[in-house]
C-alpha cells in the first residue's frame, strides 16, 4: 500500500484479502465447465456478501477459466476480483499450499492422482458442492476474524496512527521515499496492524484496573456493612460493585478487547519481521516459522500474513531484491535492542512501584491486626476504634492481593524476564552484524544472522502470545 496522492496513508488498502483458488490438479470435462462456472460464482456471491470487508483476489492455472469469464464475472457481479499473474508464481501446486485462503474442490472436478495438498497442514481448504458451501466452524471462524479485521482497519484506524506508527522505528522515516513499493505496502500493512492493536491496548487495561477497583470497593462495603453498622447503603453498594464488576467483565469479553489487543499484536510483530527479513535479503517466509506452538488458536493469522504478503509483492511488476543492511541494522536490531532494554527498566520500575504498595498494605493489615488485638484486651472502652480495626484488618490485605493479581494479569514479571533476554539477543545482533557489514563476505553472513535473529524475535512473539492469553481478565473468585 503506498500513500494517496496527496501523501495520506490509506488504512483500508491494508486489509487482508481472500484468495480464491482452483485446485490446480483438479480436472473437468468441457461439458461440466458451465455448471463448475456456475458453482464458482455462487460461491464468490456468497463470500462477497457475508464477508463484505474483504477483496477477492481469484487464482486459477487454467487459462480459459481465466480469459473467457473471470473478467464477466466480476464486473456482472460487482466482486473486487483480480487474477494473479501464473507467470509469477512457479508451481501452481506449491502456490496453493503456501498462500490460498480458499481451494476449490468442486464435486465436477476430478483428481486423476493423488494431490500433494492431500497432507495434514494444507488448511484451510472450502469444498464448493452442488449444493452449496460446505464451511468447517473452524474455517468460517477463521474467516470472520479476518473480515473483522478489515472491518476495524477501515474504521478505527487513521492515517495519523499509522503514521506514528511508522514513527516509533527509529531510522525508518527518512528513508520513506526511497524503499521499493513492495516493501512500503508491507510496512503499511505492519502500520495498520500495530496502530489497531495500540487501539485496544488501553481498553483491555482499564478494563482490568476497573475490575479490580470495583472488588476492592465491594469488599470495603460489605466490611463496613459487618463490622461498623448494618446500613442498607452498605450492603447495596456491595451488591452494586460486585454487579457492576461482572458488567465490565462482560462487556469488555463481548468486545474482545483483550483477544484483539493480542491477536493484532501477532500479525504486526509477523509483518515487522517480513518487513526486515525482505529488506535484509532473507527469503524464508515467516509463516513457516510463526506461532507454531499455537496452531489452534491463530490458524487465521498465518493465514492472513501469507496472503497479505503474496499480494502486497505479486501485485508490483518487479521486486527490488537488493540488500539495505543499514536499514535493517538500525531500525530492526538498534531499534528493538534499544525498545527491550528500555522496557526493562520501565517494568521493573512499575513492578517495585507496585510491590511496595501491596508490601506496605499488607504489613499495614498486620499493623492493624495488633492494635486490635491491644483494643480487645484493654475492654469495651474503644468499641468505635474496634469495629473500624476489624474492617480494616482484612481490607488491607486484600487491597494487596488485588495488587498482585494486577502484576500477574499483565504478566510484568515474566514479561520483565523475557525482554531482558530479547534486549540481550538484540544487543549481541547489533555487535555481529557491525562484524558481518565490516567482513568481505557480508552479505552472505548478514543473511543468515538475520535468518537466525528473525526466528528467535518469532519464538518471542509466540511466547508473549501465550504468557498473555494464559491471563484472561476476569472476575476475581477467590
Amino acid at each position: 500500500m503506498s500513500p494517496n496522492t496527496d501523501g495520506t496513508l490509506d488504512a483500508t488498502q491494508s486489509c487482508v484479502p481472500f484468495i480464491f483458488a482452483v485446485d490446480p490438479v483438479a480436472q473437468y470435462d468441457s461439458s461440466d465447465q458451465g455448471k463448475f462456472e456456475t458453482n464458482v460464482r455462487n460461491a464468490l456471491s456468497h463470500i462477497a456478501k457475508t464477508y463484505k470487508h474483504t477483496k477477492i483476489w481469484f487464482y486459477t492455472t487454467k487459462q480459459s477459466v481465466q480469459e473467457q469469464w473471470v473478467e464477466s464475472m466480476s464486473n456482472e457481479m460487482g466482486l473486487p476480483v483480480h487474477v494473479i499473474d501464473s507467470s509469477r508464481v512457479g508451481d501452481p501446486t506449491a502456490f496453493v499450499r503456501n498462500n490460498v485462503t480458499m481451494l476449490v474442490c468442486d464435486q465436477v472436478l476430478t483428481r486423476p492422482t493423488a494431490s500433494p495438498l492431500d497432507v495434514e497442514e494444507q488448511w484451510p481448504i472450502m469444498l464448493v458442492l452442488d449444493r452449496g458451501l460446505d464451511l468447517t466452524e473452524k474455517y468460517m471462524e477463521a474467516l470472520q476474524n479476518i473480515d473483522k479485521y478489515n472491518e476495524l482497519i477501515g474504521s478505527q484506524v487513521t492515517p495519523q496512527m499509522m503514521q506514528k506508527s511508522i514513527s516509533n522505528i527509529s531510522g525508518l522515516t527518512p528513508r520513506l521515499e526511497t524503499l521499493p513499493d513492495h516493501l512500503l505496502d508491507i510496512l503499511n500493512g505492519y502500520a495498520a496492524a500495530d496502530a489497531l492493536s495500540m487501539r485496544f491496548q488501553p481498553s483491555w487495561r482499564w478494563n482490568l484496573k476497573w475490575i479490580l477497583a470495583l472488588i476492592g470497593l465491594a469488599v470495603f462495603c460489605f466490611g463496613y456493612y459487618s463490622n461498623i453498622n448494618y446500613d442498607s447503603w452498605a450492603i447495596i453498594g456491595y451488591l452494586v460493585f460486585v454487579a457492576v464488576a461482572n458488567l465490565v467483565y462482560r462487556f469488555a469479553k463481548n468486545k474482545r478487547y483483550a483477544s484483539k489487543y493480542i491477536d493484532y499484536r501477532a500479525i504486526a510483530e509477523g509483518l515487522r519481521v517480513v518487513f526486515f527479513w525482505k529488506a535484509g535479503g532473507v527469503q524464508d517466509e515467516v509463516p513457516d516459522f510463526y506461532l507454531r506452538r499455537h496452531r489452534s488458536d491463530l490458524d487465521w493469522v498465518r493465514v492472513a500474513l501469507r496472503t497479505s504478503i503474496h499480494v502486497w509483492t505479486a501485485k508490483h511488476a518487479t521486486l527490488n531484491q537488493g540488500k539495505d543492511l543499514n536499514l535493517v541494522h538500525e531500525s530492526w536490531v538498534l531499534d528493538q535492542k534499544n525498545f527491550f532494554v528500555g522496557k526493562v527498566k520501565r517494568d521493573l520500575g512499575k513492578i517495585e512501584s507496585v510491590n511496595w504498595w501491596a508490601k506496605n498494605f499488607f504489613r499495614l493489615g498486620l499493623g492493624v491486626a495488633i492494635v486490635l488485638a491491644v483494643l480487645t484486651l484493654m475492654g469495651s472502652t474503644y468499641q468505635n476504634l474496634i469495629k473500624w480495626a476489624c474492617l480494616l484488618t482484612p481490607f488491607l490485605p486484600v487491597i494487596s492481593a488485588l495488587l498482585d493479581v494486577y502484576l500477574d494479569k499483565i504478566a510484568a514479571r515474566e514479561q520483565s524476564t523475557r525482554y531482558e533476554l530479547s534486549g540481550q539477543l538484540f544487543s549481541r545482533a547489533d555487535e555481529m552484524l557491525q562484524q558481518c557489514k565490516n567482513s568481505p563476505n557480508s552479505s552472505v553472513n548478514a543473511v543468515e544472522l538475520l535468518r537466525e535473529l528473525g526466528i528467535e524475535a518469532l519464538s518471542e512473539n509466540g511466547d508473549w502470545y501465550l504468557l498473555r492469553k494464559e491471563r484472561p481478565v476476569g472476575v476475581p473468585k477467590g
